[in-house]
């Protein structure tokens, strides 16, 4: 379970007030910005001696939908191999992203990918299913700026999160872009 201690950076030094810090929470990867802020929120709520799990599912339908939402012809031109040599090819750079980018938040980072198979419910679920077995306190996820008619077709990752875990769910937003924070400064 999580402490209560004196608020510290992550280079120890020691801040002012106290803080609930947690031991072990999951991160949902995927790549995107949004979920890079959220590995940034997970610095700001773990202990500097829990550790960060870091999950990638794999849920190679997810790229058959994206050919399908693509083509007009409505075929599946390539095999399911190529999809899977296409997420491996991608996971590979986001793990590569995502351990460089804990590393310098001086996060403990654990690397898992759950290969999702068909009868296994959907990818958020087979994360919070993860997250259970892991023994997490909290999952934070990136919220996705998409189409709301992709999100009532498909479902949304976030949203199943929030109305099934027992657990905590933060929803992270991609971090804002630089008009939007020149905007937001204007009109304050």
């Amino acid at each position: 379970m999580g402490i209560a201690r004196p608020k510290k950076d992550r280079r120890g030094n020691r801040l002012k007030g106290w803080v609930y810090m947690m031991n072990r929470v999951v991160v949902a990867i995927n790549g995107s910005p949004a979920c890079m802020q959220a590995l940034d929120v997970a610095a700001k709520m773990i202990a500097p001696s829990g550790t960060v799990l870091c999950v990638d599912v794999e849920d190679i339908m997810a790229f058959y939908r994206e050919y399908a939402v693509d083509s007009y012809e409505g075929e599946m031109a390539e095999d399911a191999e190529f999809f899977r040599n296409e997420w491996n090819k991608e996971a590979r750079k986001i793990k590569e992203d995502v351990l460089h980018k804990a590393s310098d938040l001086h996060l403990a980072a654990e690397w898992h990918i759950l290969k999702l198979k068909p009868g296994q419910g959907g990818p958020a679920e087979a994360l919070y299913k993860f997250a259970q077995r892991e023994k997490a306190e909290a999952i934070l996820v990136g919220q996705h700026r998409g189409s709301h008619l992709i999100e009532g077709l498909l479902g949304s990752f976030p949203r199943w999160l929030v109305t099934h875990s027992a657990l905590p769910v933060v929803v992270v937003p991609p971090p804002q872009s630089k008009e939007a924070r020149a905007a937001a400064g204007q009109n304050a």
